[in-house]
């Protein structure tokens, strides 16, 4: 029996007698979680394309720690970041770290434990509010005329350093290291256009929205960042440090290599994990594995899904699970804007072309009513597999791109 992990600490197999590709595992060797601290620090001490940070922050500076969402290692990245301002002069009391509301909701691990006791109430550790306006400042119009608000405090900082984690290129919805800070830190009216399924399915839309979040970044001035390439599971393969569009183009092909996979064909049969702690277990991340998994898939096969996802369906998806079709529900998640409307319209394309199982903590009849197979448990798995003569195992599907070899050649 061949055995895989999924989730946050879960296994299903797959029989020997089944012919089976597994991807979704890179080669290169995770760093050593106890090192990433002090990796932090030296890499603020030479950011690239960008002044040591003793160069570039004054002792009296307020300093804002921005985390995206689903950062492997946030919390020795904070501690990192926070010891070496700490180092330079800068007093506890001007360092705030700002979360987005996700990255708040999926742990409950305080983002200071990794520092010294007597730090960890001293920082101030502030979530994200973008339908508070008060908590908000007007930052410029984009291009169109709308008016763009952002958090208050990163407005108002004196250095901001975001800290957030790199896809491949193609990964869905991608917008590269601007994303870290725009739209995740903007306001509710800002948010919803670029969660609408156009925003990101559209090429068109897609590349106007990326070109406003590099504005939008431009205009805050907020160039530093920290940006992790993950590994599997909950490793990190690397930290980069410096200015975002440089951190950008080294990280990028280094995310791309790692993170894309080739598979000699399509299969009836693929089964995606989302891998990784509680953070990693999200309605994006379902998004982004259905889109893996169907790049390979062949039209009427079967895709699978394996995760601890237990998140309470947002309104996208309750409209899914209302529909009285798929044909009804492609015309009403056209223009929903909330958070999970590019996972609901995922999961409408997986069951419009294929056979839907899905293997979580959501409950069977909420799977159900969205129309999809409710699997009870792991063992379920290796006697779907059984079923089939081949398939393809996408491990750490959320963070994959895959391809198959005979469309690309052609």
């Amino acid at each position: 029996m061949h055995e895989f992990h999924y989730g946050i600490n879960a296994r299903f197999t797959i029989p020997d007698d089944v012919s089976l590709v597994a991807v979704g595992r890179p080669t290169l060797p995770p760093l050593d979680a106890a090192t990433i601290t002090d990796r932090v620090r030296a890499l603020l001490q030479t950011p690239l394309n960008y002044p040591p940070l003793q160069d570039a922050v004054l002792q009296e500076d307020q300093v804002v720690l921005a985390v995206g969402e689903g950062v492997r290692c946030a919390e020795d990245i904070v501690a990192g970041a926070v010891l070496e301002l700490l180092q330079i002069g800068v007093d506890a009391q001007n360092i705030k770290v700002i979360l987005t509301g996700l990255s708040r909701q999926a742990t409950g691990t305080s983002f200071t434990k990794r520092l010294p006791g007597e730090l960890q109430e001293r920082i101030e550790v502030l979530v994200h509010r973008p339908d508070d306006r008060e908590s908000l400042s007007f930052l410029a119009p984009v291009e169109g005329g709308d008016s763009v608000y952002v958090n208050r405090f990163i407005v108002d900082a004196d250095v901001v350093i975001s800290i957030g984690s790199l896809r491949p290129q193609s990964s869905l919805g991608y917008l590269g290291v601007d994303e870290t800070l725009f739209p995740r830190f903007s306001d509710k009216p800002t948010q919803q256009k670029y969660a609408r399924p156009k925003s990101v399915l559209s090429s068109t839309e897609a590349n106007k929205r990326s070109d406003e979040a590099h504005n939008a970044i431009w205009q805050l001035g907020s160039r530093l960042t920290i940006q992790v390439i993950p590994g599997a599971d909950n490793s990190v393969l690397d930290i980069l440090c410096g200015d975002c569009d440089t951190v950008q183009t080294e990280g990028q092909k280094r995310c791309d290599d790692a993170w894309t996979f080739e598979v000699p064909a399509r299969t009836d049969m693929v089964i995606a994990t989302i891998n990784g702690d509680r953070r990693q277990q999200t309605w994006a991340n379902l998004a982004r594995s259905i889109d893996a998994a169907l790049r390979i898939v062949e039209d009427d096969g079967t895709l699978v899904i394996c995760c601890n996802l237990k998140t309470p369906p947002g309104p996208a998806i309750q409209k899914l699970a209302g529909s009285e079709s798929l044909e009804n529900a492609y015309q009403v998640l056209a223009k929903t804007q909330s958070k999970d409307a590019l996972a609901a319209m995922q999961l409408t394309q997986a069951m419009e072309r294929t056979r839907v199982y899905l293997l979580s903590e959501l409950s069977e009849d909420l799977v159900e009513e969205l129309g999809v197979a409710f699997v009870t448990h792991p063992d379920e798995i290796a006697r779907l597999a059984s079923r089939h003569d081949s398939c393809i195992v996408i491990e750490n599907a959320q963070q994959a791109v895959t391809l198959v070899r005979d469309e690309v050649l052609s």
